[in-house]
């Protein structure tokens, strides 16, 4: 925080990167449960897909496991 804080001031374009665990612990991401579960057959274990990039009155987002030969 402080290295981007100070590289703002210098107007340097500079923000933090986050590990693959980070953003799945994020709390605001947890908190809109914005992670989506899919079963993978391939897998064989439900996987954490990235959900909607935003919310609407109506859904208009679906994430779906394609079939094999689709």
């Amino acid at each position: 925080e402080e290295l981007t804080q100070e590289a703002l001031k210098r107007r340097i374009v500079m923000g933090p990167v986050a590990k693959v665990s980070d953003v799945l612990e994020d709390p605001q991401l947890k908190h809109r449960a914005y992670f989506e579960r899919l079963e993978l057959n391939v897998a064989g274990v439900p996987v954490r897909f990235p959900g909607a990039p935003y919310r609407m009155s109506e859904p208009v987002w679906a994430i779906r496991s394609a079939q094999l030969g689709d």
